[in-house]
């Protein structure tokens, strides 16, 4: 099975240019509410084909943009974008999901970085925030390289100008326990492992977005692991996840000890969570 070739049935599956970059949309033929998903540094939009035709079954349309130098959009692959060139293509990503629902509710969603890319965005663009029906976190550690790295470390990924490749250590095997989708991700030519060392600061300068920021009183948010995650420090996630939107924020830990929760059988549990927040159940 290729990345585009999905099996048939109710959802239309399509890939669009949007503003230079690819729109992947899954739509059922009749939706009622949107999930904007936002994908990590490796995966790219194509990783959730299940997950979307899983959404798609029970009513939402599912969108995801392969961020600027991932998956099927332009630029290098070995290189993370300028953190402002990120927030404003998320921005734009953001405010096309809420114009397609056309008054529907919008859930949107951050898988590991993404959820960094996201919580950025919302920070530099409250009025986006505003409009949403409900944001999750999954598997996403914020503020993670502040949290670990010491300030001569972060000093010299500010200031590095190095051109070799940082191996980001993404082993398909704490991804998922299942052998099919090991292969699938050790085999996947568009699967990003790495990026050169000098464009970590742009990573970082996610962090600084909402280093000092938190979400309004009231704001609907969620975070979501397995019990046991090998890729972050699932404690620490869910403390500064509810830092940073809030003491109500739910933490939902599902049943898998797996990082990528669609390849994993917490891929079920990950649905009902995300339609119940866009049908507000």
């Amino acid at each position: 099975m290729t990345f585009l070739d999905l099996p048939p049935g109710h959802t239309e599956r399509t890939v669009t240019d949007f503003e230079g970059l690819r729109l992947h949309a899954w739509a059922p033929r009749v939706s009622q509410a949107v999930i904007a998903y936002f994908h990590g540094l490796q995966s790219h939009a194509s990783w959730s084909w299940e997950l979307a035709l899983d959404l798609t079954a029970r009513g939402e349309t599912f969108l995801c943009l392969d961020r600027r130098g991932s998956g099927l959009s332009p630029g290098p692959h070995d290189e993370f974008p300028e953190a402002d060139q990120v927030v404003e293509d998320s921005a734009r990503f953001l405010r096309h999901s809420l114009a397609v629902a056309h008054g529907r509710p919008v859930v949107a969603v951050g898988h590991c970085l993404g959820g960094s890319v996201l919580t950025a965005t919302l920070s530099r663009h409250p009025e986006i925030l505003e409009q949403l029906a409900s944001m999750s976190l999954v598997s996403t550690w914020l503020g993670r390289m502040s949290q670990t790295l010491s300030e001569d470390q972060l000093r010299s990924i500010r200031d590095s100008r190095d051109e070799q490749v940082w191996d980001a250590g993404l082993r398909a095997e704490d991804f998922t326990a299942a052998r099919s989708y090991r292969t699938f991700i050790e085999e996947d030519p568009l699967a990003v492992t790495g990026v050169r060392q000098r464009t970590r600061k742009n990573v970082l300068a996610l962090e600084d977005a909402y280093r000092d920021w938190t979400a309004p009183p009231g704001t609907s948010a969620h975070f979501v692991s397995a019990f046991d995650d090998p890729v972050i420090d699932v404690r620490a996630a869910a403390r500064t996840a509810r830092r940073v939107y809030g003491d109500t924020t739910e933490v939902h830990l599902l049943g898998t000890d797996r990082h990528y929760l669609p390849f994993t059988p917490a891929r079920a549990s990950l649905v009902r969570l995300l339609h119940a927040q866009a049908v507000h159940e």
